[in-house]
């Protein structure tokens, strides 16, 4: 998905056959440290393209980045809804997401991330749903396994009246 040092030597060598840069390392470099990380080759010389057909400024890997938004925007507006919904389960596939009954099924089950039970300082206390204690992960009832991310009812906000409840923290 990301381009390769290759890839951006053939861009920046395309660039090159229009506006006759000189290219060195320190431009393979500069370039790559600057792309977007999710261009592919063919939306990055899509860009290229469009840039040099559009514009007659030198292009800069701002303009190629800008440029790729634009496209993938401008498709995805075309886009039928049935393929955009194959898309979507597609990626989701590749992050590790699955549909289950026509839902979105997310694997909740891991090592706990610390941003997601700081939420209302849910981790300063104990998870109505799991009996999670303060200061542990939430655990998924079904395999026992520790949550990536607190059961809901530990994310709500608590009220007045149960901050001040016996045995709350």
């Amino acid at each position: 998905m990301t381009l390769t040092r290759d890839d951006v030597i053939d861009l920046l060598t395309a660039a090159a056959s229009v506006d006759l840069r000189k290219l060195g390392e320190a431009d393979i470099t500069g370039w790559s440290a600057i792309l977007r990380p999710d261009l592919d080759r063919d939306l990055a010389f899509e860009a290229l393209r469009v840039h040099y057909a559009t514009s007659p400024e030198r292009v800069m890997p701002a303009h190629i980045n800008t440029r790729a938004v634009e496209i993938r925007r401008d498709r995805a507006d075309r886009e039928e809804r049935v393929a955009r919904e194959a898309r979507q389960v597609r990626n989701d596939a590749r992050h590790g997401l699955h549909h289950a009954d026509g839902g979105l099924a997310l694997n909740a089950d891991g090592p706990p991330v610390p941003g997601a039970y700081q939420v209302n300082d849910a981790f300063d206390r104990r998870c109505p749903k799991c009996d999670a204690e303060p200061l542990e992960p939430c655990t998924n009832l079904a395999n026992g396994q520790p949550r990536r991310i607190p059961c809901p009812p530990r994310l709500r906000a608590m009220g007045e009246a149960e901050k001040n409840m016996p045995g709350r923290v």
